[in-house]
């Protein structure tokens, strides 16, 4: 696939399945065996996850910062914005507003994410949620 096409694919997956929350979009861009470290194996799992930051975020939208492709990987830096208005991991919503900012790493194979990697500022999504301090 050209550089192109699998930045296409990594702009559809942003847009259309986190933003839009299309899961068929998630049904045909990943490989059903997608492999995450770190996190659970699979199509299903990721369809679950995105099930899950949707019903903790409904709101939530990823701004697409940057986007590298290199070879079969592209490189995403996005920002998302949303509030938290459902159970997020046992934690009941707390109507606050978050910004969170990240960067996903895909490689594409034939037109089909086969691993993805996610890395996000997670400790400072659980400060404003007000759950952790703030580090000085």
């Amino acid at each position: 696939m050209s550089l192109d096409t699998n930045k296409h694919i990594a702009r559809r997956i942003v847009e259309d399945g986190w933003n839009r929350g299309d899961r068929a979009t998630i049904e045909t861009l990943y490989a059903a065996d997608v492999i995450n470290p770190g996190l659970p194996s699979g199509r299903e799992a990721l369809l679950h996850a995105q099930d899950a930051t949707r019903a903790a975020f409904p709101d939530c939208q990823w701004a697409i910062d940057a986007l590298i492709a290199e070879v079969d990987t592209v490189v995403v830096r996005w920002t998302a914005v949303g509030t938290h208005r459902g159970d997020l991991l046992g934690i009941p919503p707390t109507r606050t507003k978050v910004t969170i900012a990240g960067v996903t790493i895909f490689r594409i194979v034939d037109g089909l994410v086969q691993e993805w990697w996610r890395v996000a500022d997670d400790l400072g999504m659980l400060q404003q949620l007000g759950l952790l301090p703030e580090l000085r």
